[in-house]
């Protein structure tokens, strides 16, 4: 009777550790699976929507380093990725058209041709909302429209209520297509504006 209780308890034990050892095995399955890859890429001539990017890195763990989209010789590499984050600055240029006066210009209609269908997508710009109330942070719309275009799912809008401007061509409704920032006029505001941002990315892209 003792023995026959022994080998019940060592036929449970085996069983238990079967059925630990599955569990584990599936839930490191789900870890390989469910991760996936988010790519941080900018352009800048200043300086600042690099130190943006890096400051945004920094709240999102998850996310690849940031990397300067002319240092990337094939544009297919952003659809390598599961998700992407571009950030552009907006210039006076003067013209319609190509507002960020960066290596973003050159290549927008290049990102319209790729196939980023089920790829998300987020932008995040730089402007000037005192100087250049009248056209703030119209480069995103560009990046935007160029993207859809691509196919990506868009992601990371913002409402425009906390934003005081005029016009700009990246409101979509009652929101910006992304997110906007002002180091010029409202430098103190962007801590804030950036880490809801990141929350909010958390939710939507990861």
């Amino acid at each position: 009777m003792y023995q026959k209780s022994i080998l019940n308890r060592q036929e449970n034990l085996k069983k238990t550790k079967f059925t630990l050892n599955v569990q584990s095995c599936f839930k490191i399955f789900l870890i390989l699976n469910c991760s996936m890859t988010v790519g941080i890429y900018f352009a800048t001539t200043t300086g600042k929507t690099e130190d943006i990017a890096e400051r945004l890195h920094g709240l999102l763990d998850a996310a690849e380093g940031p990397k300067d989209i002319s240092d990337v010789d094939d544009l297919s590499e952003l659809a390598g990725h599961d998700g992407v984050i571009c950030g552009i600055p907006t210039w006076n240029t003067g013209a319609d058209s190509e507002r960020s006066g960066t290596a973003w210009d050159s290549i927008l209609e290049d990102i319209g041709e790729l196939n980023l269908s089920g790829k998300k997508v987020a932008i995040f710009g730089l402007g000037d909302s005192s100087t250049y109330t009248e056209n703030y942070c119209d480069a995103m719309e560009e990046l935007h429209r160029y993207f859809q275009q691509a196919g990506a799912s868009m992601v990371g809008y913002t409402a425009k209520t906390d934003y005081t401007f005029d016009e700009s061509k990246s409101v979509v409704g009652e929101e910006f297509c992304g997110l906007p920032l002002d180091e010029d006029s409202e430098s103190d505001m962007t801590d804030e504006r950036l880490s809801g941002w990141a929350e909010k990315l958390k939710g939507e892209m990861f």
